[in-house]
């Protein structure tokens, strides 16, 4: 089913077995949440997100002991990174469970900021800058690494620096 981000879903563990899969599109890039709350008692929720290609981009992850997480809520966070369709997946995490009781599936979406020097994620794609130009870029997606080059015309010394760096990230020239 196709659905739209900042609405909430309900629907049921149920036959055994049973996978729920979701359509949403984004027309940027940026950050999904995508949250599942009122899990029954005898599920252990568990949420997968695909791309277009039908290449898993995120998953809440592997479970050495499921059975401590029935009836909790889980939550995945996963970086969107480019514009297209995305499809996320919920069921049992291991698919040997149903109930009757309806689970809540709430999306929300964090655009990214606009990054006016992307794409530059390789050498060969580096944006041109000028010397003593400030720019404003953004660490998105995850993983993500910018290219910049610049031209001098006589030999001499460059100072850069990175500021501005939310504290979440580890920033490195």
């Amino acid at each position: 089913a196709s659905i739209n981000f900042d609405q909430t879903i309900q629907a049921g563990f149920f036959p055994i077995s049973d996978r729920d899969f979701y359509k949403v599109h984004a027309d940027t890039p940026g950050k999904l949440t995508v949250a599942l709350t009122n899990v029954p008692q005898e599920i252990c929720g568990a949420i997968q997100v695909y791309d277009a290609a039908n290449q898993s981009i995120a998953y809440t992850g592997w479970l050495a002991d499921p059975e401590s997480l029935k009836g909790k809520e889980r939550t995945l966070v996963v970086d969107l990174p480019t514009v297209g369709d995305y499809y996320i997946e919920v069921r049992d995490y291991q698919g040997s469970n149903s109930s009757t009781a309806a689970y809540k599936l709430q999306l929300s979406f964090t655009p990214a900021a606009a990054d006016p020097y992307e794409p530059n994620d390789t050498f060969e794609q580096a944006a041109s800058i000028n010397l003593d130009q400030t720019i404003q870029a953004g660490f998105f997606p995850v993983g993500n690494r910018d290219f910049y080059k610049l031209h001098a015309d006589t030999p001499g010394k460059v100072t850069i620096s990175l500021t501005n760096v939310p504290a979440e990230i580890i920033g490195a020239i």
